[in-house]
């Protein structure tokens, strides 16, 4: 898998970089991002130096902070002199620098909530296409995930279940919020924990699309924490296709 550096301004990008750097191992790639990868007692430059030459992808996240970084400036150089591929990616309205205005960019200017920006800019990666894309719909947001690129996530949703009406006006609109993005990016979606709402939400995502998303089933770790991988998904798309051919053939 390709390995990327992450390059950013603490000051106004951190939050940013952070989401981009739990987003992208999640998929699978080996991302350096200082907070996570420079060793205690190192020399920033050596350190910073060796690992964008070892790199194959140059995230450089640009900020107003990051425009006025002699830090970012310098990684930007080395990234050059490197020759490795450059992906400037927009946070803000900011003055884009000459050196930098020649090569393509992605904006992603709506920050973490960006996923349209996220999904794009991983279809350029290596590979990037082929990972499965989801939508987490399980409430669980301290997830490991393992060869997935999680989009989205939607509160646990909370409801009353000895109230039917709730349990279908909750179902709606918990699906209506992830038809987005299975429409756009196709993904499979994490099911809700209660049955009754789970149900309700295939049912609805049935009857507005005629299809049924990938379903990425959550399974429990060692450490105690839920996970979501590839290897952990049904088809149920080929499930209705089967059941369609039974009805045909013996109802």
């Amino acid at each position: 898998m390709n390995r990327i550096f992450l390059s950013y301004a603490h000051k106004d990008a951190s939050e940013v970089a952070e989401w981009l750097y739990r987003r992208l191992t999640g998929c699978g790639y080996e991302v350096w991002k200082d907070n996570h990868s420079l060793p205690l007692g190192s020399s920033f430059p050596k350190e910073i130096s060796n690992a964008v030459g070892q790199q194959d992808y140059f995230i450089v996240l640009l900020s107003a902070a990051a425009i006025a970084s002699s830090w970012v400036q310098d990684e930007i150089d080395m990234a050059k002199v490197a020759r490795r591929r450059l992906i400037p990616v927009i946070l803000a309205d900011v003055e884009i620098p000459l050196y930098l205005q020649t090569i393509h960019s992605l904006e992603m200017r709506a920050g973490v909530d960006d996923w349209r920006a996220l999904h794009q800019l991983v279809n350029q990666l290596g590979d990037g296409q082929t990972i499965p894309r989801v939508y987490n719909m399980s409430g669980h947001k301290d997830i490991e995930v393992n060869g997935v690129l999680v989009l989205g996530q939607s509160e646990f949703g909370h409801v009353d279940l000895t109230d039917q009406q709730a349990i279908m006006t909750t179902a709606q609109t918990m699906a209506e919020a992830a038809l987005p993005f299975l429409k756009e990016a196709d993904a499979g979606i994490v099911p809700h924990g209660h049955a009754a709402l789970a149900c309700g939400i295939l049912a609805h995502l049935l009857g507005t699309t005629n299809q049924m998303p990938p379903l990425f089933y959550t399974y429990r770790l060692e450490n105690g924490k839920f996970g979501i991988s590839s290897d952990h998904v049904v088809a149920l798309q080929n499930l209705r296709d089967i059941g369609f051919a039974y009805r045909k053939n013996y109802l």
